[in-house]
């Protein structure tokens, strides 16, 4: 049974409810967002449905089980990225406003605050693109702030261009739904040399490489993590319903099976499962975006 809720939550909660009373379904592998799978996990959960999702993993799972990285694993990436790595004196940190990136944006906010450093934190509409003040409080002699956007590529891209227009000296992190070549196509030059946040898929791992290559035999484009996420999603969904019985597996099966998920190896390498329904010892890396294009590279 395939379904498209478009990434909105009200679509997600609708057809959430179609699967629930849907009998032949005894698994869900899903959403692609996490606005989406918030709005429709307590539709499976009533249901007794197992739900696998590649979405980042919010702080409530809803009973929903995730195979990408949390919002706490995101954050605490970002910041150890931001003063480990290149050694910024500060942050700027906006995210897209009505969207599910608000809870990692205010995350790395208070992260960096533990650590003593100036932190200025904005929500940022699609009509909203001015930000050169809230760079601009925390330049001054010797300092090197970084901007980190949380939300989507296209704004991010648009805020790139403004960026790099009015203050071109501050650095720029993508974290959210970014991991893919619209950066690229929408920001061109502005976004070049800029980094962004990754997880859930090691592209430099011998399992994705080779599931890489079939992709793009395939005729698809460039691998993002979410396909390889939901592909592993799925695999693991059909071994929980095989070894609750296959044909005669039920919803209740298969949850426990699920739950019980330990060292499974798939293309986005080694997956188990805590008793929280997060996955553990996800990938979380920061890869640098070049002249060459998505997706990028390691800088260091």
């Amino acid at each position: 049974v395939d379904r498209d809720d478009g990434n909105d939550p009200r679509t997600a909660r609708y057809q959430a409810r179609e699967l629930a009373v849907d009998g032949k379904v005894i698994g869900v592998v899903g959403h692609l967002s996490t606005a989406a799978l918030l709005a429709g996990a307590p539709e499976y959960s009533k249901a007794g449905l197992a739900v696998l999702s590649p979405a980042m993993a919010p702080d409530d799972l809803g009973g929903a089980i995730s195979l990408n990285a949390g919002e706490d694993e995101l954050a605490a990436a970002i910041v150890e990225f931001a003063y480990g790595r290149v050694r910024a004196t500060n942050l700027v940190v906006m995210y897209q406003e009505g969207t599910d990136f608000q809870g990692v944006a205010e995350k790395v906010a208070r992260k960096s605050e533990d650590r003593g450093r100036g932190v200025v934190l904005q929500a940022l509409s699609r009509q909203e693109r001015e930000f050169r003040g809230a760079v601009e409080s925390l330049q001054g002699p010797g300092a090197m702030p970084l901007v980190v956007f949380v939300g989507d590529a296209d704004q991010g891209a648009a805020l790139a261009v403004k960026l790099r227009a009015e203050t071109p000296g501050a650095g720029l992190l993508f974290a959210g739904d970014v991991d893919s070549g619209a950066l690229g196509k929408f920001g061109g030059k502005a976004v070049e040399g800029a980094w962004y946040v990754t997880s859930g898929l090691d592209r430099e791992a011998p399992a994705a490489k080779e599931f890489a290559e079939r992709y793009r035999a395939a005729g698809q484009r460039e691998l993002r993590p979410n396909v390889a996420l939901a592909y592993d999603a799925a695999n693991i969904i059909l071994a929980a319903a095989a070894r609750a019985g296959g044909g005669a597996a039920t919803r209740m099966l298969v949850r426990e099976n699920l739950a019980n998920v330990w060292d499974y190896h798939g293309v986005t390498g080694s997956v188990s499962f805590g008793a929280d329904g997060r996955r553990l010892n996800v990938y979380v890396d920061t890869l640098r975006l070049t002249e060459a294009g998505y997706p990028g590279r390691r800088d260091y």
